[in-house]
Order: C-alpha cells, then structure tokens, then sequence
C-alpha cells in the first residue's frame, strides 16, 4: 500500500523520541531480523565450492563424450584398415587363389572394385573356353567398372572376356575406352594392338604397338616380331613402325641382323646417330652379332663408323689393324677390333708413355721370370680379312734387359690355332727391330687376330725376364 506522510510545519507534527530503553529494545529486533535473512544468502566460500563441483562434472561429462566419440572413430578406422588389408591381400597378383574363394570375398566386400576384377581377371584365365565361367568374368568387370569407372583395367579385363566369348567389335571398344582412360600405359595398347592384328587390321594396330614399345622398350623386338610375321616379312613396314628415334632403329637394326638381313641391318645402324648409338647397349649387342654370324667386315666398318678419329680412321681403308700406333685407349664398350689385354700369369702388360718408335705411346710387356714362359693371345686384335687374299704383318719392338731362351713372335691366329708367326724378337740388340711375317688369309670363316706369341718348344724352358715395346702395327693387303 502506498505510504502517505504529512509534513508538518512545526514540532508539533513530530512526536517525541522513545526513552531509551524502547531504542535499545528495537535496535535488537532488527538486528536480529538482519541475522536471520543475511543466514539465508549462500556465503561467498559456499558459492565458490559449489561453481567448482559443477566446473568438474561438466568437464567429466565432457571427457567421457570425447573418450566415447575417440573411441568409436578408432573402431571405424580398425575396421577399415583391416578391410583395406584383407582386400589388398585378396587382390595382390603374387597370391594364387582359387575362384571360389574369391567369389567368397567379393561377397564379403560387395562394394570393392579391386575384389571384382581379381574374380574376373582369375576367371578369364582359368576359364579354358568354358563360356559360363567367360559369362561370370563380364559380370564382375562389368561390376568393377561400375564401382570405379574411371579404372582402365577395369575395360581391359572386360575385353578380353568378351573376345573370348566371341564378341571382337565390343572387345575392342571396350579396350579403345581403356585406351583412352590410359593413353600412355604399355599394358593397354600391347592388348589393342594385338587385338587389332588378330581382326586383320594391321595398318590400325602400328600406332597402339608404338605407344607401347615406348613405354616399354622390351616390347620393341616383340613388336617387330609380330609385324614380321604378320606382314609377310615387309621390310618398309618395320621401318615405318619404328620412324626416326634412335633406340626403335638400334632395335630394328638388331632385329633385321637376327632374320639375316645383314644388308639392311647395317643401313638402319648407319642411319642412327653417332652419339646416340654410342649410348646405346643394343649397338654394341648388333656388332656382337655379326661377329657371331661371322660377318666380320660388316662389323668392322659399322665399329669404324663409331669409334673411328684422327689417324686410324684416315687409314682405316689401308691399314688392317686399328690403333696399330697405340696412341688410343679403347672405347668403354666397343674394343671388339681394338687391342684387347687380358691378364697373364707370365707377365705384365699394358701400354707405355715413356718409349715409342713413334707418337708418344707403345704396348710394353714386362716379363716376371717364370719358367716356360707363355703367350697366347692375351694382348690380341681382331681383324677382317678377305679369305684367299694376300697380307703383310709387320710391327716394331725395342728390348730392355730381355734374357730368354727364344723372343716373343708377331702372330696370326685363328680359333684352329697359329696361322703364321714372324721371327722372334732378338735378344742382343736394344734398338727398335722389325718384325715381319707375310702369309695368305684361310678360306674357313673363323675369327682371326693379331697377337704377340711365345710357345715354347718344350714342355720346360729356362725363364723369361726383361721387357719388350712394340709399336706402329701394320697390316696391309699385297
């Protein structure tokens, strides 16, 4: 209700104080009514503690939901992890499974694209024209393709079930859309071009062999294998398949030398650039072939073309022997008519800077005192020579200190054994002598080399020690 008061304008509007024991009286009421409404407001302390208690279930609250939610997204993550495992395993092509089982799987993991293809590839290759099991391998890489469209294999596994169901045209256009989701991958255009060659289309099938013998040079002699045998063993088509680069010609060249088509080995192996040729195994590998084949001029001249500089290759058409100087180290790799040191139980060989008949370099050969001393061919070169034609061997050697029963000899040797020797070496002189021997070439088709020999004439003779230079090798036709 509200309060009404009434100013008065003079004392007697007022009434007069209470006596004192009136004023102590109600000082105690109120403060005793004071004490117990202040008793019902919670202290500051008691406030304090029941904040903190509230703080601490909140934050236990919290932690269990964090432990809960950690826990379920650990056991999501096990899961797929131990299904990524079983699917990886099930799918590794090292592992041979049978279909059953992996029909088994792929129930298990309906939704795995890499479990349907393994089933269809498995299929496929068990399936030994037996249409049912063809029919079974469509569904799963018809499946497969579905859950990952965008996997090439996925096609490629298709295709090759459906021609062998019979269906050709759909094989390749399923292996065109692989191609396509893959252009580069070796894999799908070896399947293309194969396919199109088995449908008779063989000027199709060049492009995709080509895309997959660069990818994968191993399937460059295969290429030409198949192209051989399926063009009647056309030789411009073979060059068209392999166009200018380098190591498709390397292999091509290759190729024609294994089918006995020297001629055109060698003009596709002229036609390759030098350094590029140099880089390359395969030329190395092409020479080695014709020395096996016994096609020792041919081999020659390809070899000159390569490693051939200054004045060797200058008399290259006069003088039989390379490096007859020994001015030039071998070419890592192409030594095959260069001189070629193996080692030897009876001396020390190698070439000198110190002594020279002419040039700054000569072959030494230090002898380290065993009895009986040999030398058969462990410093030789290869040489082509016309069979029936005429030749003079001649070289120059310079001694040091030689004490032997009989000198080294300048030799020409075939795999039937010693074809002609020179004198040998003189003991008694220190100057440079020469060493002669004229002959005329085998008819037999075996390799022949230059070498430095000692046989001895009798299954034991005194030691050899000292050392011999030879220099300025020639061999010339008569």
């Amino acid at each position: 209700m509200p309060h009404f008061f009434l100013i008065c304008a003079t004392a007697d509007c007022f009434p007069a104080p209470p006596p004192p024991l009136a004023n102590a009286r109600l000082s105690s009421i109120i403060a005793n009514r004071l004490d117990r409404s202040l008793g019902k407001i919670p202290s500051p302390n008691s406030v304090l503690k029941s904040v903190t208690i509230a703080i601490k279930l909140n934050n236990l609250t919290k932690q269990i939901l964090l432990a809960v939610i950690v826990l379920g997204i650990g056991v999501c993550l096990s899961r797929l992890i131990y299904q990524h495992f079983l699917v990886r395993a099930l799918t590794d092509r090292r592992v041979v499974y049978t279909p059953e089982a992996l029909a088994a799987a792929v129930q298990r993991f309906p939704q795995s694209p890499r479990m349907h293809l393994r089933l269809a590839e498995t299929l496929v290759s068990k399936a030994d024209g037996e249409a049912s099991m063809v029919q079974v391998a469509q569904v799963h890489a018809a499946q497969a393709i579905n859950l990952s469209p965008w996997d090439y294999r996925g096609w490629g596994v298709l295709a090759v079930a459906q021609e062998l169901a019979g269906e050709p045209e759909k094989a390749e256009s399923s292996l065109r859309v692989s191609a396509r989701l893959a252009p580069k991958y070796a894999e799908v255009n070896w399947l293309l071009g194969n396919l199109l060659l088995r449908q008779g289309k063989l000027a199709e099938s060049l492009e995709p062999f080509r895309i997959a013998a660069q990818a994968n040079r191993e399937l460059l002699a295969a290429s030409y294998d198949l192209l051989w045998q399926a063009s009647g063993n056309d030789v411009e088509l073979l060059k068209k398949f392999a166009g200018q680069q380098a190591e498709a010609q390397l292999a091509l060249g290759q190729f024609f030398a294994e089918q006995a088509h020297v001629t055109e080995a060698a003009n596709v192996f002229r036609g390759v650039e030098r350094q590029a040729a140099l880089k390359s195994p395969r030329t190395a590998d092409f020479i080695a072939s014709l020395i096996n084949s016994q096609q020792y001029e041919m081999a020659r001249s390809i070899w000159a073309g390569l490693v051939g500089s200054g004045a060797d290759s200058a008399t290259a058409t006069t003088n039989v022997i390379w490096n007859g100087s020994c001015e030039q180290d071998a070419l890592k790799g192409f030594d095959q008519f260069d001189w070629v040191i193996t080692p030897s139980d009876y001396a020390r060989i190698g070439m000198d800077r110190t002594v020279a008949h002419s040039g700054r370099r000569a072959l030494k050969i230090s002898f380290i005192g065993r009895d009986t001393t040999k030398l058969k061919g462990e410093v030789k070169q290869l040489v082509a020579l016309q069979p029936g034609a005429s030749y003079r061997l001649e070289c120059f050697a310079k001694t040091n200190d030689l004490v032997t029963p009989e000198g080294p000899r300048l030799a020409l040797l075939s795999q039937n054994g010693v074809v002609a020797v020179s004198n040998p070496v003189l003991v008694d002189t220190q100057d440079w002598q020469s060493l002669v021997v004229n002959f005329t070439a085998p008819t037999d088709t075996t390799a022949k080399y230059v070498a430095i020999v000692r046989i001895p004439k009798f299954d034991y003779d005194d030691p050899t020690r000292g050392t011999i230079w030879f220099d300025d090798f020639k061999l010339t036709a008569q």
